[in-house]
């Protein structure tokens, strides 16, 4: 992060390669590493350097979120989360959205240090589609926005994250309760 931070975009050519390389390796360090480091260097890139890097690794992160390895797919949320942060119009993206959405929603229900992860995206993920929508000039807010038909399903998931007998660990419940609060911040005037 540091690196990037200094060198932003210089740092891509050196990265990118390692990253190339090992982001589908049969080794899960590799893959973990691989994903670790992508991560890490979003902060310190431009944006017209950012955009087409997050947008070309979004169908293999959302796979992912899938892998065998819990650190696998811890890193990947995080990973998410910082998209989610960052570079937030690539994570809603219509190509990217419901895939990113699905994986999301599954990742709740996984291991408390993935979840907390998962609802950490959540709220850079609601904070993002606020942003983007189109605001009604009456009421200063969206009428509607690119989550709004997901919306109930998503705030019904993140309300059981909360009451997860394991939501003390990994600090998942306070999580949960900031994404579901970011959520409804950042709601439009009609979910569907």
């Amino acid at each position: 992060m540091l690196l990037a931070t200094c060198c932003e975009d210089e740092i891509v050519p050196h990265v990118l390669p390692f990253i190339k390389e090992n982001i589908k390796s049969e080794n899960w360090r590799s893959r973990d590493a691989s994903l670790m480091a992508f991560g890490s260097i979003l902060g310190g890139l431009e944006n017209t350097t950012l955009k087409p890097l997050v947008e070309q690794a979004m169908p293999t992160l959302i796979e992912l979120m899938y892998d065998n390895s819990v650190i696998v797919r811890d890193t990947a949320a995080w990973t998410f989360g910082r998209i989610c942060e960052i570079i937030p119009e690539a994570a809603i993206n219509e190509a990217f959205l419901k895939p990113l959405l699905e994986s999301l929603i599954n990742g709740l229900k996984a291991e408390p240090r993935v979840a907390a992860n998962v609802c950490w995206a959540f709220t850079g993920l609601a904070e993002a589609a606020y942003e983007a929508a189109d605001v009604n000039d009456e009421t200063s807010a969206p009428a509607t926005y690119c989550l709004s038909q997901y919306f109930e399903f998503i705030a019904q998931r993140l309300l059981e994250t909360t009451d997860r007998s394991d939501g003390a660990q990994a600090n998942l419940r306070p999580a949960a309760y900031e994404a579901l609060m970011e959520m409804v911040k950042n709601s439009p005037m009609i979910v569907t």
